[in-house]
């Protein structure tokens, strides 16, 4: 989810409260104990509603993440938009604009986005329905890329029922709003306008 990041660096970023910063390159002892170290927390935060499984579902799916970031890989999130092991992985990298995944080729649609700190970018999402337990569920997929010539800023979030998009949504758009992101030599990063992509004011839709 996260490739290796290009030569940018934060010079703002304001984390909401429900969001934790993932760890990168942990041996497998301190990565086991960061690991313990959420769950305990989450037992906490869900006493009253805790349940015994919970342990075992959160504890296998987290240690997979941790355990795959080496310590190049991107800034990441994890978050619980309810009180279920189910988690939302948030992720910010950037990257040279030509290594951008080709979101609109795997049936993303596109739509104009923007962030205060950074400039106006292309949002990607896709909506798909499956079926679970003879029901079925909506799934969204989100990804925001701010680009320019030459460098991208890619905020992404993993696929996740739409209830729970909707709200990890209250979340991020404050979130890519404060980040702000510089050069090596100090100079601010700024996107340039989407190409091919009308901006709201043009097309009257919902931004």
């Amino acid at each position: 989810m996260n490739p290796p990041s290009a030569p940018l660096r934060f010079r703002r970023i304001d984390v909401p409260d429900a969001w934790l910063p993932v760890p990168a390159g942990l041996d497998e002892d301190r990565a086991v104990a960061w690991v313990r170290g959420v769950v305990d927390s989450l037992r906490d935060d869900w006493a009253d509603v805790w349940d015994d499984d919970y342990e075992a579902q959160l504890l296998v799916p987290l240690l997979g993440v941790v355990s795959e970031r080496g310590p190049e890989a991107g800034t990441l999130f994890v978050c619980w938009p309810a009180v279920s092991p189910v988690m939302v992985l948030i992720g910010v990298s950037t990257v040279p604009t030509r290594d951008v995944p080709d979101w609109g080729a795997e049936g993303y649609e596109p739509t104009y986005c923007s962030a205060a700190g950074i400039g106006p970018g292309i949002e990607w999402r896709r909506r798909r329905t499956v079926q679970f337990r003879d029901r079925p569920l909506e799934l969204v997929t989100r990804a925001l890329v701010f680009a320019n010539e030459h460098r991208s800023v890619v905020v992404d979030m993993t696929e996740t029922t739409a209830a729970f998009a909707a709200q990890v949504a209250l979340d991020l758009q404050p979130f890519v709003d404060s980040l702000e992101i510089e050069h090596e030599d100090g100079t601010r990063f700024r996107s340039g306008p989407p190409a091919g992509l009308l901006q709201p004011a043009e097309w009257g839709g919902e931004s």
